[in-house]
């Protein structure tokens, strides 16, 4: 899709600008460093990164808290978005997207609590279907899981813009070979953006080429997710993680895909905080 085409988009309001992202995302699992306040340790690493985007996982203890207060003042101050993480795989069977819901709920709460002038600008959909029983079942259970889990993105996301939320969903490399059509109706009904675990080394263009021009044909954003994991937890084998290649390489790739896919709504992120700053430390 052209420059022009992109923009004639935009402007009939089929989709929103994305809008160019020049930092990382990066994914924030532990929920302490709000629930303690130790959120101040993480300057260094989101300085040294340029991480512009925090996917934080959020408590129903944070609403109204003075710690969650300091945390989305201390790093929107600093240019740094803030989303919400949330997911789990039961979620996936939910037509209604009630869980989601619910956590847009928790936000919803807590950005009208909050006594600073930031926001929790959305959040990240980390729901992973494909890790319950019904995704190894015959195809037409499969079939059946990821239609109920595309309606309740689709449900959840009627509930994210009514809340002026915006809502991002973490998808694997392989919908489009398993569910093509499940896929394209995730972007262009459940989301303001996908992204995108792209955790295998060996063609990480071809693994989300099919993402990327799904997410320009419908004016929707696409990040590309790095892992940075230990090779041998969680399974993941040394072509699956960035953690002995080092930062350096994963720049390299960063400034490959930018490159190769030409397109501004593409961005880029780390899974996640406590991996990144070892690295860091790794490379001192």
């Amino acid at each position: 899709m052209g420059a022009l085409t992109l923009a004639a988009l935009f402007l009939t309001g089929c989709g929103k600008d994305p809008g160019p992202e020049k930092g990382y995302g990066l994914f924030v699992w532990d929920e302490n460093m709000v629930l303690d306040g130790a959120f101040a340790q993480m300057d260094e690493v989101i300085q040294k990164q340029d991480i512009d985007a925090l996917y934080q996982v959020l408590s129903e203890k944070m609403p109204g808290s003075s710690n969650l207060d300091n945390y989305v003042d201390h790093f929107t101050k600093k240019g740094t978005d803030i989303y919400g993480l949330a997911g789990q795989p039961e979620w996936g069977l939910e037509e209604d997207g009630f869980s989601l819901k619910n956590e847009m709920e928790m936000i919803d709460d807590a950005n009208r609590l909050l006594k600073t002038k930031g926001r929790i600008k959305g959040i990240v959909a980390d729901v992973e279907p494909y890790l319950l029983d019904q995704w190894d079942g015959t195809d037409g259970e499969r079939e059946e899981l990821m239609e109920t889990y595309a309606c309740g993105l689709t449900e959840a996301y009627k509930e994210a813009r009514e809340k002026g939320l915006e809502m991002l969903v973490c998808i694997p490399t392989f919908y489009d070979h398993t569910n093509p059509r499940v896929l394209e109706q995730i972007v262009k009904e459940g989301c303001d953006g996908i992204a995108v675990m792209n955790y295998n080394r060996a063609d990480e263009y071809g693994q989300m080429e099919t993402e990327v021009e799904l997410a320009e044909k419908y004016g929707k954003k696409v990040i590309c997710i790095y892992e940075l994991q230990e090779p041998g937890k969680h399974d993941l084998e040394d072509i699956n993680t960035y953690y002995l290649e080092g930062l350096d390489e994963l720049e390299e790739s960063r400034t490959d895909l930018e490159e190769r896919f030409g397109y501004e709504g593409l961005s880029f992120a780390l899974h996640y905080y406590e991996p990144l700053k070892e690295l860091l430390d790794k490379e001192e």
